[in-house]
């Protein structure tokens, strides 16, 4: 039965423009992100790095990070949110497959989804390095593709909040707000001590090469499964004749 609903769910998402938006995100923010890292590296040997508004040392997961995580809610929000934009909810809440087993699929075709994109976008940055390595300027530390898997498993952790707000606002808009303002809020006060412990800057974090503490990890896998448990509870929830 998982395996049926999942192909159902992959085949969905091959029919629409989320796939190609997501790679266009995902691709174009590694190859955009390593070319500002390239670029701050050699500002950083002139006079112009001690202006105040240039990062010298600017990451590659600065930008790239937030343009992936943009990616995943896409894909998060529209996999959750799309049976009610396009108005076949009832038929899932008429077909004889648990709740349960619908949340597992599509959290499944969404992980997938995400752990395929942020390969892409490693694949996509690793070819951008080599090129600029062979320019004087330094193109910054290449990025292992296990900091690249990391990075995705801690976005995964943090989308069943997107998945819940799918079936709670009933589409794929509001999720995709949701979840944008969250991981802004987030990245906003990354700065602060008391919030580097959030799921939503884990990401980031791990895609550096920095350790995540104990603190974030169990965040994370209690917010997975919680957000979880509630969008099932949320699925159950859905009135047919609303």
């Amino acid at each position: 039965m998982i395996t049926r609903l999942i192909r159902a769910e992959l085949a969905g998402l091959r029919r629409s423009l989320v796939v190609w938006l997501g790679m266009l995100l995902v691709v174009g923010g590694s190859v955009v992100a390593r070319l500002l890292a390239w670029l701050s590296n050699g500002i950083g040997r002139t006079e112009l790095g001690a202006l105040p508004f240039m990062r010298p040392d600017m990451r590659w997961s600065d930008a790239a990070i937030p343009l992936a995580l943009l990616a995943y809610l896409v894909v998060a929000s529209y996999v959750f949110g799309r049976d009610f934009e396009d108005g076949n909810i009832d038929l899932v809440l008429t077909s004889p497959v648990s709740r349960e087993a619908v949340v597992t699929a599509r959290m499944i075709v969404t992980a997938a989804s995400v752990l395929a994109l942020s390969l892409i976008g490693w694949a996509a940055d690793v070819a951008t390095h080599a090129i600029l390595a062979s320019s004087p300027l330094d193109p910054g530390p290449g990025i292992p593709a296990s900091a690249a898997i990391a990075s995705a498993l801690a976005a995964i952790g943090t989308l069943p909040v997107v998945a819940w707000a799918a079936i709670r606002f009933r589409g794929v808009l509001p999720a995709l707000g949701l979840g944008i303002g969250i991981q802004i809020t987030a990245l906003a006060l990354g700065g602060f001590a008391f919030v580097r412990f959030l799921p939503w800057l884990l990401p980031s974090t791990l895609a550096a090469g920095e350790g995540a503490s104990l603190l974030g990890l169990g965040l994370s896998a209690l917010l997975f499964a919680g957000g979880l448990v509630a969008t099932v509870r949320e699925l159950r929830a859905v009135d047919l004749f609303e």
